[in-house]
């Protein structure tokens, strides 16, 4: 029960964090939704009808682009319960993670790379895991406050027993005194009203129980690298054994 307590408030932290960025994500397609109705009007008055059914159709779409952001909150906010794993693809809870964390990675001003594999399964909770990779990659943000030219570089790779996620910001990294502690629950460097010092401390315990590790080092170079290994998941080998 306390796990699941900290669990839920690392996600209300986190959400807190996000609120601004998720309010600017909403507000774009809000202020296109806004010009499209309003040259919709012209168009139908001029009696252009295939101009307007065109802008009709952008603004579904935007439309449904606000819907997926405020579902993936919900999902994301709501309470853990006792259920079973179910089958999860990474290239889609990397999507559904970047409608969450996109707009603050903007905001902030941060040079993104995604490299992702197609059809790559583990088993688990999505949610779970989209909540330890936006947690990793708020804390890469956090990271880079300071930095001139900020960018994170995300990496899946996968064997046939194992994924790999790889997540590479260009900050200053860890200092050595805090390595031994990064993992633990309340632990933080940053500022009051920052965060809570939870995101690390309950992605090791997420990643932990879907029978994964989490890896976190320096880079030669600087920065600082931060790595999910999980077990691989081969849905047809379930249909063969089934």
């Amino acid at each position: 029960e306390t796990q699941n307590s900290l669990v839920q408030a690392g996600k209300l932290a986190a959400l807190g964090q996000m609120s601004a960025a998720i309010a600017h994500e909403i507000n774009q397609p809000l202020a296109a939704i806004r010009t499209f109705i309003s040259s919709t009007k012209i168009y139908l008055a001029r009696g252009d009808s295939s101009h307007a059914s065109s802008n009709l159709d952008l603004i579904n779409g935007l439309a449904e682009r606000m819907a997926n952001i405020t579902s993936h909150l919900k999902t994301f906010a709501r309470s853990g319960e006792k259920r079973g794993t179910e089958i999860i693809d990474i290239d889609a809870a990397i999507r559904g993670s970047m409608l969450l964390i996109r707009g603050q990675i903007e905001l902030a001003g941060v040079s993104f790379t995604s490299d992702t594999i197609e059809h790559v399964f583990v088993r688990g909770h999505s949610a779970q895991l989209e909540q330890v990779i936006v947690n990793l990659l708020q804390n890469a943000i956090q990271a880079l406050e300071n930095v001139g030219t900020p960018t994170i570089r995300l990496k899946v790779e996968a064997t046939h027993d194992q994924v790999r996620i790889t997540i590479v910001d260009n900050g200053s990294g860890i200092p050595d005194e805090h390595r031994d502690r990064i993992f633990d629950p309340f632990f933080t460097t940053k500022a009051i009203g920052k965060g809570l010092g939870l995101g690390l401390s309950i992605s090791y315990g997420i990643v932990r129980d879907l029978g994964g590790q989490i890896h976190v080092s320096n880079l030669p170079a600087g920065g600082t690298e931060i790595v999910v290994e999980l077990p691989r998941h081969h849905p047809e080998s379930s249909f063969e054994h089934a």
